[in-house]
C-alpha cells in the first residue's frame, strides 16, 4: 500500500486505483498532489518504515525532484484487515513555493 500511495502522488498510478484504500482526510491531499503534477519527475531515494503497533505503519520517505530533496511522511493503519493511508505529509514549501 505504501508503494501504491507513492505511485499515486507521483502520477505513476491513478488515484482511483488506491481510492478505496485511503481515508477521506488523506484523499484530498493525495489527489491535490497528484493533480498538481509537480512530482511527476520524482525519484524515491529512500524509505524507512516502522511499526509502532501491529496495526500501524509509519514511513519516512525522501523524494528527489530535480536538485531538491523533499521529505515525506506517510501513516498507514490496518482497518478492517486492510491497510489504509490515514495521513500524508509532504514539505509543501519545497514543492509549491
Amino acid at each position: 500500500m505504501l508503494i501504491a500511495v507513492l505511485e499515486a502522488i507521483t502520477g505513476r498510478r491513478t488515484t482511483r486505483q488506491v481510492i478505496d484504500a485511503k481515508a477521506s482526510a488523506s484523499l484530498a491531499k493525495i489527489t491535490r498532489i497528484a493533480h498538481e503534477g509537480k512530482l511527476k519527475t520524482t525519484q524515491v531515494v529512500s524509505i524507512t518504515a516502522q511499526m509502532p503497533s501491529p496495526t500501524a505503519l509509519e514511513a519516512s520517505v525522501r523524494l528527489v525532484v530535480g536538485n531538491h530533496s523533499i521529505p515525506c511522511a506517510i501513516r498507514l493503519d490496518s482497518i478492517a484487515n486492510r491497510w489504509v493511508c490515514t495521513d500524508i505529509q509532504i514539505a509543501d514549501h519545497l514543492v509549491w513555493p
